[in-house]
């Protein structure tokens, strides 16, 4: 028999326990617990929330409730993470593949605005939860999927055996909110850096957050032979430009050499100039986009206007304004178009803007790569 065959094992939800977080910019680390093959973990985050408006304005940011953790984190054995990202990044992540693969459970997702209004057609993030209006007091809750395995069309690699102690995942966060101790401060003035924007005296607080790990797993085969193959480790992994983006008229990044294949990657970049993420005006040259290899053969070059017919073909909805996407799994999901690492040196993608972005704009790229456990050079 095999894993994907009848009555050889039985999916499993359990939580893996709650811990209270510790003060912004602190690492908090919670081991899995051993049993079971891992699928997908989701992290709820939760905790008491205070809005007092005050005499400015609070709104949800453009960078979604997601922004409450700086980093997450999922390390074997506290070596070399196979998932590290911010919240934002993870989130952007799961917009990409969720609405690939057809899973249709997004959990916070943009709308597609009126045909043809280009610099609207982009929507800001926004939270799940909404800021109330007056002082209010609920309990605040924002969940962030973090899938471990990737589905291919000949089955699914990437699993993770919880069982076997050398195999063991921690899970570490940083959360982003301000403050030596509860309540701790949720807002910002800065676009990006908060799950909510405000003004004036306004202010948001979180008190006594904790994060609650969901682990879903498949019951462990009692025969060793029908336990799925072990063949690919799927890594996300959020990284930065090789250019600074402040003040930068064009970014790029070049992957690293032997670092796997290259399946789906997400880009954002936000300017400073407009606190939100780059207008769709600043990408109207036909390289505004582009994606190739080291010998200068572009592969891929797109304006803004051929890719929105492709984000929009693709996944049936926007992503975030200043986010972009790149896929190569494809909709069957197959290693035909994936970019080799191992056969190429200088893969690299770039993007070229009408105008220099603000001083203290900022911009990310969150790379999938699959990595065999042993490659056999061609």
């Amino acid at each position: 028999m095999a894993f994907y065959d009848l009555n050889v094992t039985k999916p499993i939800i359990k939580s893996n326990g709650t811990v209270n977080l510790p003060n912004g910019g602190t690492i908090s680390s919670t081991s899995l617990k051993l049993g079971g093959i891992l699928e997908k973990l989701i992290l709820l985050f939760q905790g008491t929330v205070t809005y007092t408006p005050g005499t400015g304005t609070i709104a949800s940011d453009v960078g979604t409730g997601a922004n409450i953790a700086s980093q997450i984190s999922v390390i074997p054995n506290q070596q070399v993470p196979i998932i590290q990202t911010s919240g934002f990044g993870m989130q952007l992540f799961n917009m990409v593949k969720e609405n690939l693969e057809g899973d249709n459970n997004v959990l916070a997702s943009p709308v597609n605005a009126a045909p043809g209004a280009l610099d609207n057609s982009y929507v800001n993030g926004s939270a799940i939860i909404a800021a109330p209006t007056g002082s209010q007091s609920p309990l605040w809750t924002l969940p962030i999927p973090i899938p471990i395995v990737q589905r291919m069309f000949n089955g699914i690699v990437g699993y993770w055996e919880l069982g076997n102690p050398l195999a063991q995942l921690s899970v570490q966060v940083i959360p982003s909110y301000t403050g030596t101790a509860s309540p701790y401060s949720i807002a910002s003035t800065t676009v990006g850096q908060a799950p909510y924007l405000v003004t004036g005296n306004s202010t948001v607080t979180i008190a006594n957050p904790v994060l609650d790990i969901m682990r879903y797993l498949y019951d462990t085969p009692v025969n060793p032979a029908d336990r799925p193959p072990v063949t690919f480790i799927n890594v996300i992994l959020e990284d930065s430009f090789q250019q600074a983006a402040g003040a930068a008229k064009s970014l790029s990044y070049t992957f690293a050499p032997l670092s796997g294949y290259i399946a789906r990657v997400v880009t954002y970049v936000n300017d400073s100039s407009t606190g939100l993420g780059v207008a769709p005006s600043q990408l109207t040259a036909a390289n505004a986009l582009t994606m190739g290899v080291g010998d200068g053969t572009q592969l891929m070059t797109e304006n803004i206007y051929e890719y929105l017919i492709r984000q929009r073909l693709e996944l049936g909805t926007d992503l975030p304004r200043g986010a972009f996407y790149y896929d190569f799994l494809g909709k069957d999901l197959t290693f035909q178009n994936v970019f080799s690492t191992y056969d190429y040196n200088n893969i690299n993608l770039a993007m070229n803007f009408g105008s220099a972005l603000g001083n203290s704009s900022y911009a990310k790229v969150v790379k999938q790569m699959l990595k065999p456990l042993q490659y056999t050079a061609k």
